[in-house]
């Protein structure tokens, strides 16, 4: 397995600089693939921008009809953004900001298989004293302020089926 791990420009730069780093990991992504078609691919980290967005879609498509010759096809977190979940909180809306994308091998129904995905959430990761970051991700700081906490994003995972041989 190919595991590429990444941290996108903010959304405070251009919208030009993640889609150049988008098309940039696609390319490697799509190298690998080219390389050595039987490795699966999977790419991951804070993407900082929903898998739904437009900058997101054009290259990392989340439908399933897409050719299982592409790199990288599909993001399962995208069902749970539509549905509201998130990782990111922010004016008290949960964003999908980061996620994993996994290649066509993982849906074939040979070899590793992805089962499930999901927000890591415990109460402990979130912020429980009353104001207006109730329930949101616990961050370690916060405007110069130790808050003990974790982060301010909530951990995202999959779940993949290895078959008895």
């Amino acid at each position: 397995i190919s595991i590429l791990v990444c941290h996108m420009p903010s959304q405070m730069n251009s919208r030009a600089y993640m889609a150049a780093a988008l098309a940039s990991l696609y390319a490697f992504a799509d190298a690998l693939h080219a390389a050595e078609p039987v490795l699966p691919v999977v790419a991951m980290g804070y993407f900082n921008t929903s898998p739904s967005e437009r900058v997101m879609t054009t290259h990392f498509p989340t439908d399933a009809g897409v050719s299982e010759t592409a790199g990288i096809i599909f993001s399962p977190f995208a069902g749970l953004a539509a549905q509201g979940q998130g990782t990111y909180c922010y004016n008290d809306r949960w964003l999908m900001y980061d996620n994993i994308f996994l290649s066509h091998h993982f849906s074939r129904g040979n070899g590793i298989q992805y089962t499930s995905c999901g927000v890591f959430i415990r109460r402990y990761m979130l912020t429980q004293e009353q104001g207006s970051r109730r329930g949101y991700p616990l961050r370690t700081f916060s405007a110069g302020r130790w808050l003990d906490g974790y982060s301010d994003h909530l951990p995202v995972f999959v779940v993949l089926d290895i078959p008895a041989r």
